[in-house]
């Protein structure tokens, strides 16, 4: 599910559900409005249905198999989910597949980020990125350390 295209029908595709809030339509009936990832493609989704059972069982940052079919909504992808069930347990491999990582260790990390802020030319823009990322604080929150010694880059 790199590249969707409309009406793509879409069959249990694994995702990570990043936010979900349960809306009410112009004609009051209610649905849901969710943005999920695969890799680094985010979605705009919609459920068209208001079931209690959505909003107990499906949170952000869990995984969650998906059917439904990719809409154009001006001139964007957004999904039409039919179905959508949580991944319960998920296994390493598939959370590597689903989740942006890399398994650069701490230093090639924060090397190649600051080797990306010494191509910007806009000088400006490279010293408050400098700025930014020479605060421990925030550099180890976007090198955000996961299990057995993987960093995943935040976007």
């Amino acid at each position: 599910m790199l590249s969707l295209y409309p009406n793509e029908k879409i069959e249990n595709q694994p995702v990570v559900v990043r936010k979900i809030d349960k809306k009410v339509g112009q004609n009051d009936k209610g649905y849901y409005h969710l943005q999920i990832s695969y890799g680094i493609k985010s979605y705009d989704a919609k459920i068209w249905n208001d079931s209690p059972e959505i909003g107990d069982k499906i949170n952000p940052g869990c995984l969650a198999y998906i059917t439904g079919v990719a809409k154009d909504f001006k001139g964007t992808i957004q999904i039409h989910i039919n179905k959508i069930e949580k991944i319960e347990n998920p296994s390493q491999d598939l959370i590597n597949k689903v989740i942006p990582s890399c398994y650069l260790n701490s230093d090639e990390m924060e090397k190649s980020l600051f080797e990306i802020i010494n191509t910007i030319n806009n000088i400006h823009i490279k010293q408050l990125l400098n700025n930014i990322f020479t605060n421990d604080t925030i550099k180890n929150a976007f090198l955000k350390k996961q299990q057995e010694q993987k960093y995943i880059m935040h976007m």
